[in-house]
Order: structure tokens, then sequence, then C-alpha cells
């Protein structure tokens, strides 16, 4: 089976203002609260636009936003990226098709998370058919490399 074909990059407004409305959208409807979450999209091969630490994505602005290499070089001034910038760095290196990473944490899929228990079971038609199982990460401290080794399985 051939490759699938790689998608194009956006602009980097065009990515600015996406991940600002993701963010609004992912607090809108409760997926994350205050800080918790972070976005990012890739602007090219080796550059992104990333959310910044301890910020509100509710309250995001394009001004705000942190620009990075894969390699984890800052290349904006200001603020700080995300704690788990070594986790959307991993994506991309794993998924090489991947252009967007949002990481939420939706009230019930957290808990099933932190359960241990992975949405596998097909009881409801509708979600086992958009999303497929999700599986369950173990668990890893904030900020460390443990987290993307986490999901570096799960990348496919």
């Amino acid at each position: 089976m051939p490759d699938a074909p790689t998608p194009p990059y956006l602009s980097e407004q065009e990515v600015k203002e996406q991940i600002v409305e993701f963010g609004r959208l992912a607090a809108e409807k409760d997926f994350v609260i205050a800080t918790e979450g972070n976005l990012s999209a890739l602007v090219g091969p080796d550059a992104l636009w990333i959310t910044p630490a301890d910020l509100n994505k509710g309250k995001l602005s394009t001004s705000v936003l942190v620009k990075m290499k894969l390699d984890g070089t800052v290349l904006s001034d200001g603020g700080h990226p995300s704690s788990e910038a070594k986790m959307h760095l991993r994506v991309y290196l794993e998924i090489p098709a991947a252009r967007g990473v949002v990481h939420c944490h939706p009230l019930y899929a957290t808990s099933f998370g932190i359960a241990g228990i992975a949405l596998d079971a097909p009881i409801l038609a509708e979600p086992m058919m958009a999303l497929g199982p999700v599986p369950v990460a173990h668990y890893a401290k904030p900020g460390t490399y443990d987290v993307p080794d986490s999901i570096a399985p799960f990348c496919n």
C-alpha cells in the first residue's frame, strides 16, 4: 500500500489563529480547565507554534504562542512553551503526516484513564466507529521524557 500523501503546511498566521480557536473551543466544552492541556501545530518541516505554560486555553491570543523547532529550541521571544512540549515533539517525530496536536483533559476520559480502563469495548457503536478503541498510556510525571515514551506506542 502506498504511503498517504503528506498534507501541506498552513501559514504561520492560520496556524496561530487555529490554535487560539481550538483552545477557546476546548475550554468552552470543558475539555480543559484553566491552565491544563496544550495545543501545537507545525508550520514547516522543522517549526511549530505551541501554547505557553500556565495560560488559560480559553483566553489565548496569537501574541502569546511560542515558536519552536522540532529539536526543542525555542525560536520566539517571551513565554515558555507548555511543559508537555516533549510529548508534542514526539508525536511529530512518530507521525510525519501529523500537522497538529491537541492534548485535553476531558473529565470522563481522564477518569477512565486514571482508573486504567481503556475505552475499547464496543458498547456503543457510534463512538467506536468514530474513534476506534481508545487505549490507556501508563502514568508518567508531567514534563518528563516518560510522557512521550508512554504515548509513543500509540502513535500510529
